[in-house]
């Protein structure tokens, strides 16, 4: 279908652009024209750029990372409030209710979109920069110096980041992936997984 070739595009452009604003955010200098582009794109790496957090009293960068690590949570719970809706409004009108794969390979398939924003998140406590007076700070926000107090205190948010989005996500893509040559022919997994393995041919070698 031509659908699935767009929404393969619009894929590789999503994750083009995340992997060069991961570039742009390395101590390196760029023109003022590269720079204007980076900072168009910005909010393919983090959509909270999107929202002016100040004004909702978010202005520490402690609290925006948190904020951010939660961030995938409000996905979460925003498919689980309208899956539950569809099924109540199910009971009337049968042809409303969500059906439960379709709904997880939808929320899986927006995880799997917003991947690499979502790791470099994850990974943010853990860039650390030397500077010239020999410290190391946090390359996102320079005013925290890393492996003491405030740095310490965020180590927690980082640690779990990474063990729920960057292992708990792979473990259960590698799963899929394990399990699917044994189950593909059913019809639920099928329905579920469909958004892992449709941008594949098995004709080709990419």
């Amino acid at each position: 279908k031509w659908t699935n070739g767009v929404g393969a595009l619009f894929f590789l452009l999503l994750h083009h652009y995340h992997l060069m604003n991961i570039i742009y955010r390395t101590d390196t200098a760029y023109t003022e024209t590269a720079s204007g582009a980076m900072g168009t794109f910005a909010w393919t790496s983090d959509v909270w750029l999107l929202v002016n957090l100040d004004c909702y009293g978010i202005q520490t960068f402690s609290n925006k990372m948190i904020l951010q690590s939660l961030g995938p949570m409000f996905i979460v719970a925003a498919y689980a409030v309208v899956w539950s809706t569809s099924q109540l409004i199910g009971w009337r009108r049968p042809t409303l209710a969500m059906e439960i794969n379709r709904t997880i390979s939808g929320f899986l398939s927006v995880i799997l979109l917003f991947f690499t924003g979502i790791v470099d998140m994850a990974l943010t406590v853990f860039k650390c920069a030397t500077n010239p007076n020999g410290q190391h700070t946090l390359v996102s926000d320079r005013s925290i110096l890393c492996f003491e107090g405030g740095w310490s205190r965020l180590l927690a948010v980082g640690v779990a980041s990474v063990l729920v989005w960057c292992v708990g996500v792979m473990l259960i893509f590698m799963y899929a992936v394990w399990t699917a040559p044994a189950k593909f022919h059913q019809k639920n997994i099928q329905a579920r997984w469909k958004f892992l393995f449709i941008r594949y041919r098995p004709d080709v070698h990419f």
